[in-house]
């Protein structure tokens, strides 16, 4: 995305992957049906609670059968179409622009401590997701990431005229202003100034994000990462010589090594930044040079 696109009025940036749950998973409804009566129930929680009301015994998935049902293809695109208007109308905006993540980016070949997202396989999608995808492209111009992930694109593209729309935490390390269109609207708008938005990389370092299988440091959780951050906030060189001390005693001689991939992994990119120049690196002290394992 380049800047000139972006002069002029408030531009709404919208992240296309969280959409494509949002409006696929409010489209459709699963089925639950008793198998030996064929009683059926609207989701599984109407399922359970039936079940409970009729017997002692534990629910018992195997008596039971399930269908995914899609609403009409309209009642989705209604969805679509509302909440990328929202987007538009409750940040002010007078452009909203769509992205979408690829099926790779660079962040699964620097993976080698964990499969990067493998902990998603098998995880169902909506029965419209490529539909909703295809309609985004065709509609509203999105925008795929090429080797980079929605969230770098919405990174990069951030400036004061533009408005991050995103229930991803990770987007917090982005300055600037946020909107959750998953949120009620008293607290939907988040403004994050530069600091903060290091503080929280520095705390996904230290505590991974398990949504990405990323590990992090073992036994340091978000309130854990957070204190120690706090703590050391004052001096950023002290902090980053904890971290260090922390992964090299959490993982040996391969801490630093380890260190870096996590920070490749979390970090989103910012404005004029790719993979191999992204700004965790001067964070972190790291000259791209000794960066042996951590180069798009």
């Amino acid at each position: 995305m380049s800047k000139t696109q972006l002069k002029g009025g408030r531009v709404a940036l919208i992240d296309g992957d969280v959409l494509v749950y949002l409006a696929g998973f409010a489209a459709q409804k699963t089925i639950w049906t008793y198998s030996p009566t064929g009683e059926w129930f609207e989701g599984k929680t109407a399922a359970n609670k039936w079940w409970a009301e009729q017997s002692p015994d534990p629910f018992d998935k195997e008596e039971w059968e399930s269908e995914v049902v899609p609403e009409p293809w309209n009642n989705c695109q209604f969805i679509v179409d509302g909440k990328i208007g929202e987007c538009k109308h409750m940040t002010k905006s007078d452009e909203a622009i769509v992205f979408l993540t690829p099926s790779r980016t660079f962040r699964h070949e620097l993976a080698f401590t964990r499969g990067y997202k493998a902990n998603r396989k098998g995880m169902p999608k909506p029965v419209y997701y490529e539909r909703i995808k295809a309609y985004l492209e065709d509609e509203y111009g999105a925008i795929y990431g090429k080797n980079v992930e929605a969230d770098d694109l919405m990174g990069m593209a951030q400036t004061k005229n533009s408005v991050i729309c995103s229930n991803d935490k990770d987007m917090l390390q982005i300055a600037g202003r946020h909107y959750n269109f998953t949120l009620p609207k008293e607290t939907a708008f988040t403004m994050v100034p530069p600091q903060d938005a290091d503080l929280w990389f520095f705390t996904q370092l230290l505590s991974g994000d398990t949504t990405d299988n990323i590990p992090g440091i073992p036994g340091i959780g978000k309130a854990k990462a957070r204190k120690m951050v706090d703590d050391y906030w004052d001096d950023p060189k002290e902090l980053v010589r904890a971290i260090r001390e922390q992964y090299v005693h959490s993982y040996g001689a391969a801490g630093l090594d380890i260190m870096e991939e996590q920070a490749a992994l979390v970090w989103i990119l910012r404005s004029g930044e790719t993979p191999d120049n992204a700004g965790w690196r001067k964070l972190l002290g790291v000259k791209h040079e000794e960066s042996k394992r951590v180069s798009a």
